[in-house]
């Protein structure tokens, strides 16, 4: 796991490169203790903005800090000028509500 958050970190961070379909199917386990990502047909390189946007969304995510959230979404242009801000942070707090930890990790309900 700790490989797998530090590949994603250093993606995001330092390279600005993001795999975006990182499965089982397209990740291996080096000999050399690295983690290898096949299949580049999603991958992306992202601005400054966005790529700090993200990592700002991740901690607002695991915070349950929703509003927070709609402003990273923002400022990554997912959610479009002239968008009622308030309502989409009601509806993302109705659908993922409250963030539960399991077992210090936090457990979001994306599925909803």
């Amino acid at each position: 796991v700790s490989k797998g958050v530090e590949s994603t970190l250093v993606q995001l961070l330092e390279t600005g490169l993001l795999h975006a379909d990182p499965h089982p199917g397209n990740l291996r386990y080096t000999s050399s203790g690295e983690i290898g990502f096949l299949d580049f047909g999603l991958l992306c390189q992202m601005e400054k903005r966005h790529q700090f946007a993200m990592l700002a969304s991740i901690v607002h995510i695991v915070n349950g800090d929703w509003a927070s959230l709609v402003n990273a979404l923002i400022d990554m242009d997912v959610v479009r000028p002239g968008t009622n801000i308030r309502l989409v942070t009601l509806e993302l707090e109705q659908a993922l509500g409250e963030v539960e930890f399991k077992n210090g990790i936090p457990d979001v309900k994306f599925s909803r």
